[in-house]
């Protein structure tokens, strides 16, 4: 628990602080939600390869393919999620952009509970003053935009069915999140390059980007590059921190805790960006924290049958000794009568 609640403190506090300054500076500098989506998984991709793979590994092209081939679909889905999050964000800011994600809680019940889970009615009701709550806190500066919306629902159904997938995947190779994170990203910026190859035919903003940072470096301007470090890093370890915290928990609790989560990214971006909180916005944050914590009340409550349920299991073993021994001693006692 400890170890869990570590884990997910650092999450949160690099969600909060780094990603958010880095994302919204990135995207403001450089307009371009593609090669925000091609630094981040490329940057990702070279950090995890020298700290997952280098160094103890003698096959390392092997297990490079192993991994890459086991975690290819929640990676696509992860590409999805990310390449349209960034879209949002740059269309229709934070606000809308977490104000849709805060229905991914929503998503993943009613995924879970097609596919046979079952639920208590308290945790759906728990999760009525999350959502309604992540939507009063950033409802007041609220840009709406259909394109933006749109982008912003396909991030998040994308992210709901990659956090289920990962899970499942983790579970039948037991991969660490470090190891399923590393090969995810390879995944995505094999995706991500003729992506951005394809664009150039169409004017796109990335190919002119990469060559306005190689002049800012001839120049002596490293700030671009500086930036392009810093976005990169800030991905690489909020989402090492995402992987290994979602191997700890339940896919509804890393959802709800990932609103909570949210929940710090609006208030920490209202603080850094100049954007005073009203009170609807924490009249939000408040009815949302409420939410997380009724659900983890919920569950907390539901763990204790759990394991009672699960202890008679090992009696089971412990009485088949006890059933040979008479065996062997009628044995004897009819040797000894022959």
């Amino acid at each position: 628990q400890m170890s869990t609640i570590l884990v997910g403190l650092l999450w949160f506090s690099s969600s909060a602080l780094l990603s958010t300054w880095a994302n919204t500076t990135f995207l403001r500098t450089f307009g371009d939600p593609l090669l925000h989506t091609l630094i981040r998984f490329a940057g990702s991709a070279m950090l995890g390869i020298v700290v997952t793979f280098v160094g103890g590994k003698k096959q390392i092209g092997q297990t490079i393919y192993n991994t890459t081939r086991d975690v290819f679909v929640p990676a696509l889905l992860l590409w999805i999620a990310n390449f349209f999050n960034s879209y949002s964000l740059q269309i229709a800011g934070i606000t809308l952009t977490y104000v849709v994600k805060a229905c991914i809680p929503v998503f993943t019940v009613i995924i879970c509970t097609l596919q046979g889970q079952k639920f208590s009615p308290l945790v759906y009701v728990s999760l009525i003053p999350i959502c309604s709550g992540v939507a009063l806190a950033s409802g007041s500066d609220l840009d709406f935009s259909i394109i933006g919306l749109s982008a912003a629902l396909i991030s998040a159904i994308a992210q709901t069915f990659m956090n289920i997938s990962i899970k499942a995947v983790r579970s039948r190779t037991a991969y660490t999140g470090i190891q399923a994170f590393t090969g995810m990203t390879i995944v995505c910026t094999i995706v991500t390059i003729p992506v951005v190859f394809l664009s150039s035919f169409q004017d796109s903003k990335t190919i002119q980007n990469i060559r306005d940072v190689y002049f800012s470096l001839q120049l002596g301007d490293f700030w671009p590059v500086t930036l392009i470090i810093v976005s990169s890093f800030a991905y690489y370890v909020e989402y090492v921190l995402n992987f290994i915290f979602v191997g700890f928990v339940s896919a509804v609790t890393f959802s709800v805790s990932d609103i909570a989560r949210r929940v710090a990214i609006i208030s920490t971006g209202a603080v850094v960006f100049n954007k005073p909180l009203t009170t609807m916005n924490w009249i939000g944050i408040s009815v949302a924290l409420f939410g997380v914590l009724s659900y983890s009340y919920i569950e907390a409550q539901s763990t204790p049958a759990a394991t009672v349920q699960a202890k008679p299991a090992p009696s089971t073993t412990t009485t088949q000794p006890t059933t040979t021994k008479p065996s062997a001693k009628k044995s004897k006692s009819k040797r000894k009568k022959e």
